[in-house]
């Protein structure tokens, strides 16, 4: 297994630790960088804007570092008839600008929180200002509160990043989209 650089589309250094932690199943060692990069609306709306999101980021990171990869992470809502559920998706992106995509776990968006994540509000802002908790988003994130801190914003990161890496452990079995086919595809 050889070394890889991967450039992470994030300033969080939570996401910047799962998604070395996850590609470490794909190449040892792994030289994972944190890349600032602008990317959408702070919280993208419906599964085809989240994933738009992760590719974007995956995308800027790629071009901004030279890496061998780019990684780009974006979570939000979806609506599910009456229910908002949260999710991340994770975008890897590689040299030939192949995309491989993957989700984390998703939950329901407390009732109360639903109707403004769904216009756009960020979760974390709403979680901070209905708990009192600040900088939740930046932390170990909502789930963790939800959860009592049995999962963290980490491993729904690492979850999907992780997922994103399978059809790279089983190249045989896939064919890759190019990234600019797939944002074409999302209105992107």
């Amino acid at each position: 297994m050889a070394g890889c650089r991967v450039a992470v589309g994030t300033s969080n250094q939570l996401k910047l630790r799962a998604v070395a932690r996850a590609f470490t199943l794909l190449c040892n060692p792994v030289d994972a960088l944190m890349v600032s990069v602008g990317g959408p609306a702070p919280q993208p709306v419906g599964l085809e804007s989240v994933v738009r999101g992760a590719v974007v980021r995956a995308l800027k990171a790629l071009e901004e570092a030279g890496a061998d990869y780019g990684v780009g992470v974006e979570a939000g809502p979806f609506k599910l008839g009456p229910l908002a559920i949260e999710l991340q998706a994770a975008a890897v992106v590689d040299r030939q600008r192949r995309v491989s995509l993957g989700l984390s776990q998703a939950f329901m968006v407390p009732s109360a929180w639903a109707g403004s994540v769904l216009k756009g509000v960020e979760l974390g802002s709403i979680a901070e200002e209905r708990t009192g908790r600040r900088g939740i988003g930046r932390t170990h994130g909502v789930i963790a509160y939800l959860t009592s801190g049995l999962v963290s914003r980490g491993d729904l990161t690492y979850e999907a990043t992780l997922m994103a890496l399978v059809p790279r452990l089983n190249p045989e079995l896939y064919e890759l989209p190019a990234a600019d086919e797939l944002l074409r595809s999302l209105g992107g």
